[in-house]
């Protein structure tokens, strides 16, 4: 076979300098500064208020009380049996 039959990769080259590696090397380097910037940058996310913990407490205690007490004032529209006079047709 001649070398003109043997296929190589796109990128092989006979003799290489190393330029290539150190410029993708050097990308790297500068996207890994430029997120470590932007990291320090960044700000952290904001606490939950504390009032926020009681508020919801009373809410779900309200709503327990509303399902086992259900109060006479908290009835919306209660359903009524039919009157009598239909009961017995």
């Amino acid at each position: 076979m001649s070398d003109k039959d043997q296929v190589k990769p796109y990128h092989a080259r006979a003799a290489s300098t190393g330029q290539e590696t150190a410029d993708a090397v050097a990308d790297v380097l500068r996207h890994a500064a430029e997120r470590d910037e932007a990291q320090a940058r960044r700000t952290a996310p904001k606490a939950r208020a504390k009032w926020m913990l009681p508020v919801a407490l009373n809410l779900g205690l309200l709503a327990v009380y509303f399902l086992a007490a259900q109060p006479q004032w908290a009835t919306v529209n209660p359903i009524h049996p039919p009157p009598q006079t239909q009961q017995v047709e």
